[in-house]
């Protein structure tokens, strides 16, 4: 196929439409002349005794024209190209297509003419003694006179229109419609009213299970929370957390309060019951830190040690937001209990 009219110039062929779509031809079969309108109405997939090649190596030349090698495995008819060839006669014939594109009234230099803007399909590209274009390939086109899209309809398949005439379709289906009887429409109009029903019934059903989920969450977040105050009260009433004056107790307490499960808490119930374990060992403090008497002559390890224990209070206070001599204040006084 050249870019440009066919011969009757009743086709345009744009050049991008042929660099874009050429391998569609890539592999075709290639027979001895196009079926007449009996032959594609009787056998759509063509007779083995006029099989006589396939094309190959498809590509776009110089000139922006489809050009392919024809591979002839039928000995009579390859001894007859050769006879032509060595006669002068081989431009005598052509090629021409077998296959489906998509086209669009035009007016292309002047000429009112069919634009192919697509070329979906190629059943076979066929040697004929007049092709369309001037021995190119066509798009199923020869100059027989007769008008290339006769016939096809017994073997166009829906998927190929739906390729090719997607506006046809569409067409069909619209006056499909408007041909339906009244019976049909007022049925199509009942189960549309049914469908919409549904959709809003299906959305207000979204809706409250939307609604239910949440109020459920809540009531479980809820329970949690209660649970979290429950074990905390417990745990308060334990040592060594029990011997706390109400300030160093209320910090506990909003410390134990950050926890976001009974796992968590329990956890960091048991960090802090380490750290004072710990603390009351060095400094030999008993309960929440009283500090006895030191076994040294000077009363030096006591004295270390309740500075070790007051630190240890005042750099806890700060992090909890306290100030340096609130921090201080609270710290002395659990040390000096």
């Amino acid at each position: 196929i050249r870019p440009g009219f066919n011969k009757s110039k009743r086709r345009y062929y744009p050049a991008e439409t042929l660099a874009r779509d050429h391998q569609v031809f890539e592999g075709a079969q290639m027979f001895l002349d196009h079926p007449t309108v009996r032959q594609r109405r009787e056998r759509p997939e063509r007779s083995m005794r006029d099989l006589v090649g396939v094309l190959e190596n498809v590509h776009v030349g110089s000139g922006g024209e489809v050009r392919g090698t024809a591979r002839v495995f039928d000995p009579p008819f390859r001894e007859r190209l050769a006879s032509m060839s060595e006669s002068g006669m081989l431009s005598r014939i052509g090629v021409s297509i077998n296959g489906l594109g998509k086209t669009a009234r035009a007016t292309v230099e002047g000429v009112s003419t069919l634009r192919v803007d697509k070329i979906a399909e190629s059943e076979s590209v066929d040697f004929v003694t007049a092709p369309g274009a001037g021995g190119a390939i066509e798009l199923y086109e020869s100059d027989d006179g007769s008008d290339p899209a006769a016939g096809e309809l017994d073997s166009l398949s829906l998927e190929t229109l739906r390729t090719v005439r997607p506006d046809l379709v569409e067409a069909i289906r619209e006056g499909g419609h408007n041909t339906m009887d009244q019976e049909t429409k007022d049925r199509l109009s009942k189960l549309e009213a049914d469908n919409k029903q549904l959709q809003e019934t299906n959305e207000s059903l979204t809706e409250e299970c939307d609604e239910t989920k949440s109020k459920l969450e809540e009531a479980q977040k809820t329970a949690s929370t209660n649970e979290l105050k429950a074990k905390i009260d417990a745990t308060m009433a334990e040592a060594p957390f029990d011997k706390m004056d109400e300030s160093e107790s209320a910090l506990f307490r909003k410390q134990f309060g950050t926890a976001e499960s009974e796992e968590s808490l329990t956890a960091m119930v048991e960090s802090e019951r380490e750290k004072l374990a710990e603390l009351a060992k060095s400094g030999k403090v008993r309960g929440l830190g009283r500090v006895t008497e030191s076994v040294s002559t000077d009363g030096s390890d006591a004295e270390e040690d309740k500075n070790k224990l007051r630190e240890h209070y005042v750099s806890k206070y700060q992090r909890e937001g306290k100030s340096k001599e609130e921090a201080e204040r609270l710290a002395e006084s659990i040390v000096n209990r």
